[in-house]
C-alpha cells in the first residue's frame, strides 16, 4: 500500500503556532493515504510536544537541505514512497490535500507533484522555463492542470515527491542549504525524465522578496549566491541570462527607496559570483 510522508519544517515558533501545522491538523480527516507526520524543528532551543507527530530536532538551524535528507531517511526507514513538503508559513486547504490524495492514488506517470502557489495576486510557482537560458531571465506561469513535460520549477511547500527519485539524484543538495533548493531539483529531476503533475488546487504564499524593506542583509545575500550558483550549474547562457536579470533588478532598486539598500549589493554581483 502506498505511504506518505508528511514533513514540516519550523525555525523559531512552536510547532502549535506554525499555520502549515495548524491547518494540516484541521484537514487530516481528509488524508486517506496512509501517512506519518514529522515535524523537524530548526530551533532546537524551543522545546516541542505534540503527541500528533513525530518531532525531530536539529543541530541548529539546519535550514532546508538538511532537514530534508533527514526527511527522506525517515521516508525510507518508515516505507514511504512520497514525501510531501511544508514550510511552516504556508497555509494548506481542504482541496489541496484532495488533490494531493488523488495523485498518489493515480500519479499518471509523474514523480512530483505541486498546487498552484499565489504571492502579490499572481502566479508565483509554478513556472516554466527554457533549460539552456534557465529560470531566471524569462520564466511563465504554468496554468494547466496535470502532467507536464517540460522544464519547470516550483516552491518546496507543498510538493509532493517520489522518495526513489529523489534518491537517484542524490538525496537533496546541500549546496543550496535554503535558496534554490527547488530549483535544483526540480531541474535534476527532469534531466532524469521524471515528470511533474500540475494539482488542481491553490495555496497562497508571502514571499520576502515581496517585502525587500523588511528583508534581511545577510538573506538576501543568500538568495543571490544560491541563484547565480544554480544558474552557472546548468551553463554560462544561463549565468548570462541571470546577469542581465541582475541590471535590470539594480535600475529598478536604485528607482524605488524601499529597495535602495540593496543596490549596492546587486550592483557587484555583476562582477563577482559570490558575496560573502
Amino acid at each position: 500500500m502506498k505511504r506518505l510522508l508528511i514533513f514540516v519544517v519550523i525555525y523559531k515558533a512552536k510547532v502549535e503556532d506554525c499555520v502549515a501545522y495548524t491547518t494540516l491538523m484541521q484537514n487530516e480527516g481528509d488524508i486517506r493515504i496512509p501517512h506519518t507526520i514529522v515535524v523537524y524543528n530548526n530551533s532546537p532551543e524551543i522545546e516541542q510536544t505534540d503527541n500528533r507527530c513525530r518531532i525531530v530536532n536539529g543541530m541548529g538551524n539546519d535550514m532546508l537541505a538538511k532537514a530534508y535528507n533527514v526527511g527522506l531517511s525517515i521516508a525510507k526507514e518508515e516505507g514511504c514512497e512520497w514525501i510531501l513538503l511544508m514550510d511552516q508559513d504556508t497555509p494548506f486547504c481542504k482541496d489541496y490535500f484532495k488533490s494531493a490524495c488523488q495523485f498518489i492514488e493515480s500519479p499518471n506517470g509523474c514523480d512530483m507533484a505541486v498546487p498552484t502557489i499565489i504571492a502579490g495576486g499572481k502566479i508565483a510557482s509554478p513556472t516554466y522555463y527554457n533549460p539552456i537560458i534557465g529560470p531566471y531571465l524569462i520564466t511563465n506561469p504554468i496554468t494547466e492542470i496535470g502532467k507536464y513535460e517540460k522544464y519547470l520549477t516550483a516552491f518546496n511547500s507543498g510538493a509532493i515527491l517520489r522518495t526513489s527519485a529523489i534518491e537517484e539524484i542524490g538525496g537533496f543538495n546541500e549546496e543550496y542549504p535554503l535558496d534554490a533548493l527547488d530549483n535544483w531539483y526540480f531541474h535534476n529531476l527532469r534531466k532524469k525524465n521524471h515528470y511533474t503533475y500540475i494539482m488542481d488546487c491553490q495555496l497562497k504564499q508571502n514571499l520576502s522578496l515581496n517585502n525587500p524593506s523588511g528583508i534581511s542583509i545577510a538573506r538576501y545575500k543568500s538568495i543571490m549566491n544560491s541563484a547565480i550558483r544554480f544558474a552557472k550549474s546548468i551553463g554560462w547562457v544561463a549565468l548570462l541570462g541571470w546577469k542581465v536579470r541582475a541590471v535590470a533588478r539594480c535600475f529598478i532598486q536604485l528607482m524605488t527607496p524601499s529597495k535602495r539598500r540593496l543596490f549596492p549589493i546587486t550592483l557587484k554581483y555583476l562582477f563577482v559570483n559570490e558575496i560573502k
